[in-house]
């Protein structure tokens, strides 16, 4: 983009006549306005200033990646099968992983690969529990897998992590063997909004 002035640390020169004073301090905010707006702010007009997305730290889509060995099986660990690409979690016995998601950040989505090939209700939830001694679990979500090997998104989830909850999630079938290669789980991230 080119700009109406070209930047100058020596403008307005110390010996313009002081009556030039209204149109120096104009140009200086045309200046500003231009090399601000949009780039660090959303609109330097307006009151308060709303900072861009970038200068805030907010970011949406961020993918992290949970690994079927991240998934461990606390009734029976024999329950569990680790074969190279996946795990086969044996029926009603599930398995867990913990959720790779820093507090403050946004849940808004969980993405299962598993084959459900001959197993009786697939599932994969999204759960969490207060940090204070409860044994109260809340699950947040629940997806119904595939009764194939495919992909299974969850529906919108918007859970933002706190310092006051642990997460997890849990893979699990009534009947059968579910083979679990994996969760993709996308979340979004706004600095500026949990710094206090």
């Amino acid at each position: 983009m080119a700009y109406t002035n070209v930047w100058s640390d020596t403008f307005p020169a110390g010996t313009r006549a002081a009556n030039n004073a209204a149109a120096d301090m104009q140009r200086i905010r045309v200046d500003l306005d231009e090399r601000m707006t949009g780039f660090i702010v959303v609109d330097i007009t307006a009151d308060p200033w709303v900072l861009t997305d970038v200068v805030a730290g907010k970011t949406t889509g961020i993918v992290r990646l949970i690994p079927f060995n991240s998934f461990v099986n606390y009734v029976t660990p024999s329950g569990i099968g680790i074969v190279n690409g996946y795990i086969t979690i044996s029926s009603a016995e599930p398995a867990y992983a913990p959720v790779p998601v820093p507090v403050g950040c946004k849940v808004t989505q969980l993405e299962w690969l598993a084959d459900g090939t001959g197993v009786t209700t697939p599932q994969g939830s999204f759960q969490k529990q207060t940090f204070d001694g409860s044994t109260t679990n809340t699950v947040i979500d629940t997806t119904s897998l595939a009764t194939s090997k495919a992909v299974t998104a969850s529906a919108a989830i918007a859970e933002t992590l706190t310092g006051t909850d642990v997460y997890w999630l849990k893979a699990s079938c009534a009947a059968g063997s579910l083979k679990l290669y994996g969760v993709r789980v996308t979340f979004d991230r706004d600095l500026l909004a949990h710094a206090s």
